[in-house]
């Protein structure tokens, strides 16, 4: 796990197993190390269903009225609605997995921080759409690829 999250992620989709055309599903496990996190995201073509194997995550959800947040130990199983922008986070000592199961063969991810910075839109635009600090986003652009 040699990233900023600290996160690995291991999927089967219809891309790299194409058995699942038809089936209308795909998993993945996900191994968040010792205070890592898995961003906030969305995945627009499914639900996800997440199944916590070993350690403590802290997962939620937000809905454009309310937070849904839940401390979510081995066993435990949480759902995020289709579409709607989640996190998980490794919330306990040691590494924590989790295995994901979703209602779509191909549910597509978009995370938050590469769209906003791993781009060239420039970082005036960046600033005046979301209120951040220009120079945070000067700081943020490389570490997620962008440019501008």
């Amino acid at each position: 796990m040699q990233n900023s999250f600290k996160v690995g992620l291991f999927s089967v989709n219809v891309t790299n197993l194409p058995g699942l055309n038809g089936l209308g599903i795909s998993a993945a496990r996900i191994d968040i190390g010792f205070n890592g996190s898995v961003p906030m995201h969305t995945h627009p073509g499914a639900s996800e269903i997440l199944i916590v194997f070993q350690g403590q995550i802290t997962a939620g959800f937000i809905t454009p009225t309310k937070l849904i947040v839940k401390t979510l130990n081995p066993g435990d199983v949480f759902v995020f609605p289709k579409g709607l922008l989640h996190f998980q986070l490794n919330t306990g000592v040691g590494t924590a997995i989790a295995y994901a199961a979703f209602t779509s063969t191909n549910p597509g991810i978009h995370l938050i921080d590469f769209l906003l910075f791993g781009n060239n839109l420039p970082t005036p635009t960046v600033s005046k759409t979301t209120l951040l600090d220009p120079e945070q986003i000067m700081k943020l652009k490389p570490v997620f690829g962008g440019s501008g």
